[in-house]
């Protein structure tokens, strides 16, 4: 070419190839050369492609799509390509091959603290072994979820190696404290010894509390042995370990621990003096009557006179005259600790007194004095708390009004709903909405035309009094509850879903069609309603595998006789994660299952499960409408004495329908061993959740 420097791109490019082609070889042959090499490099990119060869990375979602197929798929990836912990467990026990994979041949440390931390939340049985061999990982976080999982499946194959990690000497605290917590979580006896050992020459608390953990596997000899050594070397115990030490003593009412009590009191803060106090009082020992006693100061603190009152009462010291001197003393604060302990101590000796307190120049007093005497709950008293009704101080008016609704809530409703119109009366609000939470169909539209679901507190109010109805068809009920979740208010959407009926068919069915974050409760509603107009939308959210969301399209589609609906609540049963698991089980409480056939049968087949969480929750819906089969297996994984296992079952039964659960614990507590009874007895005076 005329003109071209020597060095040039085609004089280069025809020096390259004069280089690389023989002399003898022509343009054409060399020509076709280039061309194979080119299709052969085309057909292996293609082929890479194809088959994602080692050297081109899958993205976290392929590796995801290949979790529950493909064991092996966790092993070569690094911790950022790994998918996400949450989208890992949504795989339930389909992702526990490829996890203890990853936790074995994993050479990315941070990779196995993912999968680790997986199978805490799936808690997989077939996951035992892998995670017990994970407890020689040299990265630490990775054993400590190791031991977090261990401590919640139901297998006892894994105590001897983490008696032994328990025992390293330079193992980090943190990973100890791990360690010791999942044996005392999964209730081996052959760990009682150890931990007991450990609690003696350490004063270590969280073996003590690991211990409390099993108590009913303790003897009396061991339940001592959590208390009375660091009452009587108090000073060389831990804080944590004394306070342990002096609340386990009043829940076993330990009259052993009465003569150190009185010993601490002396050497103990503020805080554990009323602590002390009033444990004494609650194991109920005489010898404690003289030193209590001497402990009375109407000038102390409010709260440590009440807890002297409180011990001296349950030791059988009659305090009311103490309390009438205090009521008349010539100093406020003494007159407000007295009316505030009379009230607390439910004292009706002293409603006269009280009466008096109502005019006491001091408002803090006032409002004390009716407070207390709306806990006595004297109707004699109802005359003097009229007149408190017309003091000048707000907080006044508001606690006489609450203590009238308290001795004679027929009398004074409608009194305290027309209040509720008041202005400026957003001090008497909160009392008076909880007064009249009732669950009483004609306080409703009274009530909620005085609360503005756009402001935050009122909205809260408005919710829970709402939450005392399980059924609903006032319309200002429901549009309260419309304009509350337009707000995204989770509770507002719980309630309506339970509400549902066609007045909000309209609204669920709107929203349904634009996916949000509260697509369950909204498909909770329509199944409620048996709505088939969205069917449509529901299909595609019923098609989001591994997705919470895919339940409650399911509940939708069974509650509409669809068996598809029902067969994926069944299987998410036996290989969901542990919430999903939890879900299901609440959903088939409010479905009938007997119309499916199999499914009753089905449920009694997962009972006999080797996964303990699929038995418990095939359990729950059985227990739930009363029937025996599933309330014999409650009580006999509650008999395993297991910690997890027992926190499970108890959570199950708080919450089964009132009658149920009142019965099944009224049955438990005829043959409860002492440490159950004191459970089941807690648990009887609490609401149902």
């Amino acid at each position: 070419m005329k003109g071209e420097p020597p060095f040039g791109p085609a004089a280069q490019e025809r020096t390259m190839f004069a280089m690389l082609a023989p002399k003898t070889s022509s343009r054409w042959i060399l020509g076709l050369v280039v061309l194979v090499l080119l299709l052969t490099g085309v057909a292996e990119a293609l082929a890479r492609v194809a088959t994602k060869a080692p050297n081109v990375p899958l993205t976290p979602e392929e590796i995801l799509a290949r979790v529950p197929e493909e064991p092996d798929v966790l092993i070569n990836v690094s911790a950022y390509d790994i998918p996400s912990t949450a989208d890992l467990v949504k795989l339930g026990s389909r992702a526990t091959p490829a996890l203890v994979n990853c936790l074995a041949n994993n050479l990315d440390g941070y990779a196995r603290e993912i999968c680790a931390h997986v199978l805490v939340a799936t808690r997989d049985i077939r996951a035992i072994e892998p995670l017990t061999a994970a407890l020689d990982d040299p990265n630490d976080t990775v054993r400590m979820f190791a031991l977090g999982a261990l401590g919640e499946i139901e297998s006892r194959t894994a105590t001897p190696r983490i008696l032994k990690l328990m025992d390293e000497p330079f193992l980090p605290s943190w990973v100890r404290s791990g360690a010791i917590e999942a044996l005392g979580r999964s209730g081996d006896p052959d760990a009682v010894e150890p931990l007991l050992n450990r609690f003696r020459s350490e004063w270590d608390g969280t073996a003590q509390e690991a211990l409390w953990e099993m108590r009913r596997q303790l003897t009396p000899a061991q339940l001592n042995e959590l208390v009375l050594p660091a009452l009587q070397r108090w000073e060389k115990a831990g804080s944590e370990v004394r306070e342990f030490a002096v609340e386990r003593a009043g829940d076993l009412k330990l009259v052993d621990a009465v003569e150190p009590l009185m010993d601490d009191y002396a050497i103990a803060g503020s805080e554990a003096r009323n602590r002390i106090v009033y444990n004494l009082g609650r194991i109920g020992d005489a010898r404690a009557i003289p030193f209590v006693e001497n402990l009375v100061d109407t000038s102390g603190e409010a709260r440590l006179l009440n807890n002297v009152m409180f011990a001296l009462q349950r030791l059988g010291t009659d305090v009311a005259p103490e309390l009438r001197i205090a009521l008349a003393d010539k100093r406020a604060y003494i007159r407000y600790n007295a009316a505030f302990v009379a009230g607390d101590l439910k004292e009706a000796r002293l409603v006269r007194e009280l009466e008096v307190a109502l005019e006491d120049i001091n408002d803090v007093v006032r409002s004390e004095a009716a407070v207390a005497l709306g806990a006595i709950g004297d109707k004699t008293a109802i005359p003097a708390l009229e007149k408190a009704t017309r003091d000048p101080q707000n907080n006044v008016r508001r606690d006489a009004f609450a203590s009238l609704l308290q001795l004679n809530y027929a009398a004074y409703r409608d009194q305290a709903v027309a209040a509720l119109a008041e202005p400026d009366n957003n001090d008497l609000l909160p009392s008076l909405v909880q007064a009249l939470t009732k669950g009483e169909p004609e306080t409703v539209s009274a009530v909620l035309q005085n609360l503005d679901p756009g402001h935050y507190y009122e909205r809260t109010l408005g919710l829970q009094f709402l939450d005392a109805f399980q059924t609903m068809d006032n319309p200002d009920a429901l549009a309260f509850l419309v304009r509350a979740a337009d707000g995204w208010d989770h509770e507002a959407f719980k309630l309506l879903a339970r509400f549902a009926d066609t007045r909000t068919t309209f609204i669920l069915e709107s929203w349904v069609s634009h996916p949000g974050r509260e697509d369950e409760q909204i498909l909770r509603g329509l199944a409620r309603l048996g709505a088939r107009d969205r069917a449509d939308v529901v299909r595609e959210i019923f098609k989001r595998d591994g997705d919470i969301s895919q339940l409650y399209a399911a509940f939708y589609f069974a509650a509409l006789g669809e068996k598809e609906g029902m067969t994926v609540l069944l299987t998410a049963l036996e290989v969901a994660p542990l919430e999903f698991k939890r879900t299901v089980a609440t959903i088939l409480t409010e479905l009938d299952y007997t119309a499916f056939a199999g499914a009753s049968e089905t449920l009694s087949a997962l009972m006999t499960h080797r996964d303990v969480y699929v038995r418990l929750y095939a359990a729950r819906p059985l227990a739930h409408r009363g029937l025996a089969e599933g309330n014999d297996l409650l009580r006999a994984e509650l008999d395993k004495k297991i910690p997890f296992i027992s926190d499970e079952v108890l959570t199950i039964v708080g919450k089964l329908p009132a009658k149920e659960r009142e019965a099944l614990l009224n049955d438990w507590l005829e043959d409860a061993d002492p440490m159950l009874k004191l459970q089941l007895q807690a648990m009887q005076q609490q609401k149902v959740q």
